[in-house]
């Protein structure tokens, strides 16, 4: 009787504590499978690092605009007592156990399936595995939004304050993390006004909160004047049609200079627009995975006020995402999560259904297919290709006293040295003592040529290789006669 309570959807705390519990382990498996940490990660790592011992050379903002997440950082640093790189990869850790708790939360309003196939369902999605072993802003951006769509929920079953000030105040908590969360609360809006069943009283509770919000960040463009308004300004430039009209037809004239035949040169902006447009769907299944098949099963008609604001704010998330690639012309996958997350609802009830009444083989294969999903998109199959940076990084840390010159930022970050961007360049120093040690991250081709180009003034200290596309190469200054 208990072990069947715990697994009910009826029990969803219960069950939501499992997904911690489940998700936390994934995460574990990916950090251990993935031995070196995102570009970004080690970015935010470092500037929280920099804040937390009081280090930072000029405004926060000079080096990053949005730096919330650093700053959250800086303070969980100042009192864990692990490490600046372990404790973000506990609180990201943490904050993916919340997301896919939440998510979990979620979908068990929609169906009366298991909940163990319902935790499995959620922890085999590849949109959050892809992510698990990297620290990003993006993790408490996602955990937040799901918290207000879910507060957003028990605030229509009960108009209770309490979740109309969560749901607003993960929104708020959201936007800090990432500022494109705002589209959330404007979905939530929106969902207010077109589902079946309309309490006028609590959609009037609801629009103050919005209200307090837009005049918030009016003030904070009017009297602040730190790098972070330039990040709003330019979100807000992203929404002027004119101008973005003109600079993507530039854009496509570009394009039929360069590619297209002169007969179709004036086709150069449409072929743009739709080519970028088949990169969101395309992402989107990607993010989905095997999980998508769910969508080829029989439909069910659930029409519900939960219906109505998935739908909303998935659609809504879509037009995030064109206005983002028109403007910027490229799209990292991690946009499309949250788009991903709310398209999952539509995959759970389709499946549940189809699992509850399918054959014995038909549920055998869906379990198998779930575990192979979960695990496939957890562990990194490549990972170790990589180790040669954090090796060489560890390695150079424990002789930092001669270290004079790293040319790459993840070799850097691992070298106690601090983290630059792939696009930065540190100047080579001008004199180099005898003794001191340069690292080098080159391409396996490349390695002869850079021993080459110094072999007369510098000695080969040691080669860093894990079968991947880059060495690290070290070279000693050789001591003068």
């Amino acid at each position: 009787m208990i072990k069947t309570r715990l697994w009910s959807v009826e029990n969803p705390k219960s069950l939501a504590m499992l997904a911690v519990i489940g998700s936390l382990a994934v995460s574990l498996l990916a950090f251990m499978t993935d031995p070196v940490l995102n570009r970004d990660g080690m970015l935010y790592i470092d500037l929280a690092t920099q804040i937390a011992a009081g280090e930072m050379q000029g405004s926060v903002t000079d080096t990053f605009n949005w730096p919330f997440f650093s700053w959250f950082l800086a303070g969980v640093i100042k009192v864990s007592p692990w490490s600046a790189l372990t404790s973000a990869m506990i609180v990201t850790s943490l904050f993916a156990a919340g997301t896919t708790a939440l998510m979990v939360l979620l979908l068990s309003r929609l169906a009366q399936a298991p909940g163990w196939l319902l935790l499995l369902f959620v922890i085999a999605l590849p949109a959050l595995n892809e992510y698990r072993a990297s620290v990003l802003r993006d993790w408490p951006a996602w955990c937040f939004s799901l918290l207000a769509v879910y507060a957003w929920f028990r605030y229509e079953d009960k108009a209770s304050v309490w979740w109309l000030l969560s749901c607003f105040s993960a929104i708020a908590l959201g936007v800090l993390c990432r500022l494109e969360v705002g589209a959330v609360a404007v979905g939530l809006a929106l969902a207010g006004l077109l589902m079946p069943e309309r309490n006028c009283k609590k959609l009037a509770g609801f629009y103050v909160m919005p209200a307090i919000g837009v005049l918030g960040l009016l003030l904070f463009l009017i009297f602040s004047d730190s790098g972070a308004v330039g990040r709003v300004l330019h979100y807000l430039n992203a929404l002027n049609i004119v101008d973005r009209y003109q600079e993507f037809q530039h854009y496509g004239d570009l394009l039929a200079g360069a590619v297209l035949n002169k007969f179709s040169d004036e086709y150069g902006g449409q072929i743009l627009f739709w080519g970028l447009m088949t990169i969101i769907p395309s992402k989107l299944v990607m993010l989905v995975g095997a999980l998508v098949l769910a969508i080829f099963l029989r439909p069910v008609d659930w029409k519900s006020g939960d219906r109505t604001t998935y739908l909303v704010l998935f659609y809504l998330w879509l037009a995030v995402l064109v206005i983002f690639l028109v403007t910027s012309l490229f799209l990292s996958s991690r946009y499309v999560v949250f788009a991903a997350l709310m398209f999952l609802p539509f995959l759970w009830v389709r499946f549940s259904q189809a699992y509850l009444g399918g054959s014995a083989v038909f549920r055998r294969t869906s379990v198998v297919v779930l575990a192979l999903s979960a695990l496939a998109t957890s562990i990194s199959s490549t990972g170790h290709e990589k180790a040669a940076l954090r090796d060489a990084g560890h390695w150079l840390a424990a002789r930092s006293d001669r270290v004079v010159y790293i040319n790459d930022g993840q070799v850097s970050f691992y070298a106690d040295q601090g983290y630059f961007s792939y696009d930065t360049e540190p100047s080579f120093p001008a004199t180099v003592a005898p003794g001191s040690l340069l690292a080098w991250r080159v391409d396996r081709a490349e390695q002869e040529q850079l021993l080459a180009s110094f072999h007369s003034r510098f000695s080969l200290e040691k080669i860093f290789d894990s079968d991947g596309d880059d060495v690290v190469v070290v070279l000693a200054r050789q001591k003068t006669d």
